[in-house]
């Protein structure tokens, strides 16, 4: 028995699909969590905030994690068949999850104000969101090909 027997292993063009819907998740579960704290603040402060949240999304996803997410298809569209599910991201990126995550728990645990909070969440969230149509558009062109 070999180890690579037990790597589970996917077409690759299913790490877009998987790489695509995990950028989602987090960007949907961001927006959910920033929605829920504007819902508790004065009307004319959610908007503000909500608008200069979304509206720094599109900087932030053409300076940032757009070239991420062709970084990642680049390497990607190298990988032959049969690669590892896990390879939907490069193993130094896994370091840069766990800071993200880890920044985000202790800015939820801080003396930040929600609302606050709630619009870098937002340009985050929209941010990643953006970010996973590259993913799957990637995933199109590959079956058309």
């Amino acid at each position: 028995m070999t180890v690579s027997q037990f790597k589970p292993a996917v077409p690759k063009r299913w790490l877009l699909i998987i790489a695509g819907a995990l950028w989602d998740g987090v960007g949907f579960l961001l927006l959910r969590l920033a929605i829920g704290w504007l819902m508790l603040v004065p009307r004319r402060l959610g908007l503000e905030l909500t608008l200069l949240g979304v509206g720094s999304a599109l900087p932030m996803y053409w300076f940032g994690f757009s070239h991420i997410a062709k970084k990642n298809i680049r390497r990607m569209n190298e990988f032959t068949h049969g690669v590892c599910v896990f390879a939907f991201q490069a193993w130094r990126g896994y370091a840069v999850i766990a800071f993200m995550m880890a920044l985000g728990y202790m800015l939820r645990h801080s003396a930040l104000p929600r609302e606050y909070l709630a619009c870098a969440y937002l340009m985050i969230g929209s941010s990643l969101i953006l970010g996973s149509l590259l993913f799957y558009r990637e995933f199109w062109n590959l079956r058309r090909r």
